[in-house]
């Protein structure tokens, strides 16, 4: 799972906060219709418009603050 490789998060714990997602109704999930594909089913979800723009606003506040961050520490090396 993507998630988890580029998180490091263990992969129940991806789980679970996905389907909290969906019973929130911030996301949607669907079985994998891939025949092709070898190996166990996949799950496969998608983040609803709404999780998505607050995700993005979450990110932004969290670059805005570390940057301020950054900002205050090197003003305090100066």
């Amino acid at each position: 799972m993507r998630i988890v490789k580029v998180t490091g998060r263990p992969a129940g714990s991806v789980y679970s906060i996905l389907e909290r997602l969906e019973r929130l109704g911030w996301a949607t999930s669907q079985w994998d219709e891939d025949t092709d594909r070898t190996g166990p089913r996949r799950r496969l979800y998608l983040l609803s418009d709404e999780a998505e723009a607050s995700a993005c606003t979450v990110v932004a506040g969290v670059r805005d603050r570390q940057a301020r961050l950054t900002a205050q520490a090197a003003a305090a090396r100066a």
